[in-house]
């Protein structure tokens, strides 16, 4: 294939990187300066630095180990500057290897790059984590993010692996949004599935501060009504009333069960709707919660929405940034 170069002005490339069939030229300085890993290993001891026949000073390839994964070496180290070694044990998906390399690189350049899959952005991560350039990605990810509607879609999808990814990137803006979409369904919320139990706990937290929510919301309108006229007092219990028998759903399990989201944001529209609103409240800034396909039209549809995927979602989470489970002030890590 023929070679990615990464072109600076007044800078030649003067490192190459072979990942599998394709060759990186890139600078040494940009790897030693985003990278804990080439900053160690580049000019480490052991390693003749001299320009190889292609001019290159750096010239790394891969190797496959024996358990299958694959790492970048020293073409020294390799036994023959360009080869690559153990490539028969590599078993998985060469291209997706190569594309989230060039992510990583593209990153350590603040070059703009496209997310075509969150199951790309996590391998991108897992090489960034083994490279010790996490903040780099990290960084880029903020107009990646605006630039990869096909990722975004799929978000909703792969919410678990994602939560991980956030919080190994320390990534505030996917981590708000994974933990918001984690809170739902309401009646089974997907953050009970999570395996890490410390992410497991923050959710819960998390799920329990809507709950609260609820209540003292439920408390208002209880008192509220209670200094009302009978009149207004009846006409809203009726509506209650009216909007409890609608949202009653029966699930796999033959199970009777309330939809309370629908359920408020039907009584939105009684004498007590506005406080409901906040429940009502959507912060999800990455996946279109919201657009639902209507035949013909597009249309926006809301936390509590019948017939819809929200249906059955509170999208009102707020995380302030001390509640984030890293150090905002560390800028490496």
């Amino acid at each position: 294939m023929e070679p990615v170069k990464f072109l600076m002005p007044d800078f030649t490339p003067n490192t190459r990187l072979r990942v599998f069939g394709q060759d990186f030229h890139v600078h040494s300085s940009y790897l030693k300066l985003h990278s804990a890993f080439f900053r160690k290993f580049l000019d480490s001891p052991e390693k003749e630095i001299v320009a190889t026949s292609s001019g290159f000073i750096y010239e790394w390839v891969t190797k496959v180990d024996e358990d299958g994964t694959w790492s970048l070496v020293w073409a020294g180290s390799a036994g023959k500057f360009g080869t690559v070694s153990g490539v028969g044990k590599f078993t998985s998906d060469q291209d997706a290897e190569i594309s989230a390399f060039t992510i990583v690189l593209q990153a350590i350049y603040n070059w703009p790059f496209v997310i075509r899959s969150p199951a790309q952005l996590c391998l991108a991560t897992k090489l960034a984590d083994y490279y010790c350039t996490l903040p780099s990605l990290s960084r880029s990810l903020y107009g990646a993010f605006g630039r990869s509607p096909d990722f975004c879609n799929s978000i909703r999808g792969n919410i678990i692996d994602l939560l991980e990814v956030a919080v190994k990137l320390r990534n505030e803006i996917l981590y708000r949004e994974c933990m918001t979409l984690l809170m739902g369904p309401w009646n089974h919320p997907k953050y009970l599935m999570i395996k890490d139990k410390k992410l497991k706990q923050l959710a819960a937290s998390a799920h329990h501060s809507i709950c609260s929510k609820i209540l003292m919301i439920q408390t208002f309108v209880m008192e509220e009504t209670l200094g009302e006229d009978r009149e207004v007092l009846k006409d809203f219990r009726e509506q209650e009333l009216d909007a409890i028998t609608q949202n009653l759903y029966r699930n796999s399990d033959e199970v009777s069960s309330l939809c309370l989201p629908l359920l408020y944001r039907q009584l939105t529209n009684t004498h007590f709707g506005h406080h409901f609103a906040w429940l009502l409240r959507n912060h999800l800034t990455l996946y279109p919660a919201v657009r639902v396909e209507w035949g013909p039209f597009r249309t926006i549809a809301k936390p509590g929405d019948r017939d819809t995927w929200c249906e059955d979602y509170f999208l009102c989470l707020e995380i302030k940034d001390d509640e984030l489970p890293w150090d905002s002030n560390e800028k490496d890590w």
